[in-house]
């Protein structure tokens, strides 16, 4: 994997509002702060941003395909990220619908 064909330089807020292109590739780093299985035959995370610049400290969801898992992701860990954009995911969260940046991840790397 060329991980130069990767940009870490995006605009969050145009992220959020869905105006990213989809399948754009892209790595994005930061924290691990909620790790779920998905029924989807992958894991899904939230990560808050740690890029310095447009959207540091705000959280992104990403979806690693069971077949992309080379280790355990936990709580806390840093992961730099490898994968594609697909718009923004929706959830509910009592009354209101949450809405955050997502995209598929099909390499990561933990920071040491």
């Amino acid at each position: 994997m060329d991980k130069q064909k990767y940009t870490s330089s995006f605009d969050y807020d145009k992220w959020i509002h869905d105006e990213l292109p989809r399948y754009m590739k892209i790595r994005v780093s930061g924290e691990v702060v909620q790790v779920k299985d998905s029924e989807d035959k992958g894991t899904v995370i939230q990560i808050v941003s740690n890029e310095l610049g447009s959207g540091y400290g705000e959280p992104i969801t990403v979806f690693i395909p069971n077949g992309y898992l080379s280790r355990v992701i936990v709580e806390g860990d840093k992961l730099d990220l490898y994968g594609k954009t697909y718009g923004v995911k929706q959830y509910s969260s009592g009354d209101s619908v949450v809405m955050r940046p997502f995209m598929i991840a099909y390499f990561y790397e933990r920071d040491k």
